[in-house]
């Protein structure tokens, strides 16, 4: 298992740190601030939105990227995206990449979640790479891969990536 293990890089489509950054400094409707109870996050559009309802509108994004990764050509276009990335590991904003040169990932992952590019306008911004500089390196585009996603970097992870 464990050799396994070792051969598997993970991706992880996490909530942008800059995005947590900035959403402290949108205001919003007094309206919907008064209408959200418990904890709220502020979403890519700036709009509170129940934390509860962010987690499974996020849970079906990287469902749906992650079933539209088992087409090699998407992976293939997600690898070439990730090497040539400008941003520090390798990053890729979803929606930006999504609309861009990632079309053929949006196509795939519609199959699973045709309201794609709205689903991401109700969750904070989101980016996609590979944090460890080994699963960087190794990944070539192959099958060896993990999809987890993450909605705050609070430094815990529920899996393992080694």
């Amino acid at each position: 298992m464990s050799s396994v293990k070792s051969r598997v890089v993970a991706l992880i489509v996490s909530a942008s740190l800059l995005a947590c950054a900035q959403e402290r400094q949108y205001s919003t409707a007094p309206a919907l601030q008064t209408a959200v109870q418990g904890p709220t996050r502020q979403t890519a559009t700036g709009l509170l939105i129940p934390e509860s309802e962010m987690e499974v509108v996020h849970s079906r994004i990287v469902r749906a990227i992650a079933m539209a990764l088992a087409d090699g050509q998407v992976r293939s276009n997600v690898h070439n995206a990730l090497r040539t990335s400008p941003f520090r590991e390798g990053k890729l904003h979803v929606k930006t990449f999504l609309t861009t040169t990632g079309s053929s990932l949006l196509a795939q992952a519609r199959n699973t979640e045709p309201g794609l590019l709205a689903a991401l306008d109700s969750v904070v911004a989101l980016e996609f790479y590979m944090p460890v500089p080994a699963h960087r390196s190794q990944w070539t585009g192959g099958t060896n891969l993990l999809v987890a996603g993450v909605l705050r970097d609070d430094g815990r992870l529920p899996w393992p990536l080694t």
